[in-house]
């Protein structure tokens, strides 16, 4: 259920390009998501990894899902400041690089006890239900990935062929 007034605060300077947005929740997938949400007196408390989050640094706010102890998604919008004192009070973290996401200023983010207030909940839902409707919304793939993924095999079998003329 999302919060009344989240939608009406911040709408308007992310349709305007006042604010920029990013986003990480596409893990809560998972069998066991890597950022979890606890209930508090000052809201949601959120720990654990966001693997990849496109845009960090440049983005002003962020969108991160979290899993609670009972299995809901939690969806929860946060100042994107890095940084000790800052607004989410994480840094992104070394983590493997990603080949086609090079340009796209993406990390992974380590978030430390960060407390998201109850104004700044999104929505919350049964997650198995929640992962339905991202699998089923994800189903029809763009046809561009193939063609990147046929390049990426095109490329890999050129090397393998130099590799064996070579003897190397």
């Amino acid at each position: 259920m999302p919060t009344p007034g989240c939608r009406d605060r911040w709408l308007p300077d992310l349709v305007t390009g006042v604010k920029q947005a990013t986003a990480g929740f596409a893990y809560l997938r998972r069998p066991r998501p890597p950022v979890s949400a606890e209930r508090g007196e000052q809201g949601w408390r959120l720990r654990g990894r966001v693997p990849w989050m496109t845009g960090w640094g440049l983005a002003d706010a962020v969108i991160i899902g979290a899993v609670t102890a009972d299995d809901q998604a939690l969806f929860v919008r946060a100042d994107c400041t890095p940084g000790p004192g800052a607004g989410l009070a994480t840094d992104a973290v070394e983590s493997p690089p990603l080949w086609a996401m090079g340009a796209t200023h993406t990390a992974a983010v380590e978030l430390r006890d960060v407390v998201v207030p109850p104004d700044d909940v999104i929505s919350i839902e049964p997650r198995p239900d929640w992962v339905r409707a991202y699998d089923l919304e994800n189903a029809n793939a763009n046809p561009a990935v193939f063609g990147h993924l046929r390049a990426a095999v095109d490329q890999l079998r050129e090397a393998t062929a130099d590799v064996a003329l070579r003897g190397i």
